[in-house]
């Protein structure tokens, strides 16, 4: 048993540090070296073995509050290079979908000053969570998490959030607050593009990107 939502589950903490630092240096060498990525795959198998009984969501919770699928994304963003061996690769294409939200003067808040949480869309367990960026970081991401599905040995990638309020090892339920939609990263930082959540979708054996559209579509918010 991984304990209650939001509790910090029985895992290998050294394990899943040893994969935060992996997917770091994977992201700096922008190619996938196998021993970085087994030290991700033994992250996933730490929180395997601390995961419990999991089971895949009917429905998915829509990722970012007070936000619809059909006015956050159209389907058309995601665009996956041919031959991709992993997420880590230097020219992806855009094998994410980026979710919009309705800021007054990209500032990532709403008309009443509120931020827009960024919610996990199934139970989860956080791989890695990574805040602190700040203006100039080389960091594309910004402050970013990995969220690992269990149920479907998939792992979701927030990125580009404001705050992150999770840590690696957490057990996380379905809707439960991840962090904040924000500004952060090389590419989010500058204004020429709406504020947006980048929400990638990887598998969990080979880390290749997975289109996640049918079930943000048709997501509950």
């Amino acid at each position: 048993d991984a304990g209650e939502p939001g509790a910090a589950a029985a895992c290998d903490l050294q394990a899943l540090q040893a994969a935060a630092d992996a997917d770091w240096r994977l992201r700096e060498k922008e190619w996938c070296d196998p021993e970085e990525l087994a030290l991700l795959a033994a992250g996933v198998a730490a929180l395997d073995a601390c995961a419990g009984e999991v089971k895949p969501a009917e429905r998915w919770v829509f990722p970012v509050a007070r936000s619809e699928p059909s006015k956050s994304i159209d389907g058309s963003g995601y665009q996956r290079a041919r031959h991709l061996p992993c997420y880590a690769t230097k020219y992806p294409g855009h094998p994410a979908h980026d979710l919009f939200v309705r800021d007054v003067h990209p500032t990532g808040r709403d008309r009443d000053g509120k931020p827009f949480e960024a919610l996990a869309v199934e139970d989860g367990l956080v791989l890695v969570a990574r805040g602190g960026w700040r203006p100039g970081d080389a960091a594309k991401g910004g402050n970013y998490l990995l969220l690992y599905l269990p149920a479907r040995r998939w792992i979701a990638y927030y990125a580009h959030l404001d705050s992150v309020a999770v840590k690696a090892g957490d057990k996380i339920a379905a809707g439960q607050i991840l962090g904040t939609v924000g500004r952060t990263g090389k590419n989010a930082e500058p204004r020429r593009s709406p504020t947006h959540l980048h929400l990638g979708v990887w598998d969990a054996e080979r880390f290749r990107p997975l289109n996640s559209y049918p079930l943000l579509r048709v997501a509950r918010t």
